[in-house]
């Protein structure tokens, strides 16, 4: 029987997943996530992204941060809902960001 030899070998979910996890086992904490979203919007990768600032958001749900991250992330990715989404939600946390995040948005 042969054995996968990494644990991206044993996702078939696909390459999001594959990065949750991995990154998951490698970095717990929030601030780590963001800094890979940043990276990682940066490389045009905005699926994976989403998907980093959203672990960011799952780890510390009060991260203002983490939601302007995310918002400035679904708008460069083309979702204006999903941004103005996370502009509602950033609203309770953090009034200033959220405000500078609505003038970006529109």
């Amino acid at each position: 029987m042969n054995r996968p030899r990494h644990l991206c070998d044993q996702i078939s979910a696909g390459p999001v997943l594959a990065l949750i996890l991995f990154f998951s086992a490698c970095h717990s904490k929030a601030p780590d996530w963001i800094e890979r979203g940043t990276a990682l919007v940066q490389q045009g990768r905005y699926e994976e992204a989403i998907a980093a600032f959203k672990e960011a958001i799952r780890l510390q749900p009060d991260y203002a941060q983490a939601c302007a991250g995310l918002g400035l992330t679904y708008l460069q990715y083309g979702n204006r809902s999903a941004a103005m989404e996370q502009y509602r939600i950033l609203k309770a946390l953090n009034s200033e960001l959220a405000n500078e995040l609505f003038d970006i948005i529109w």
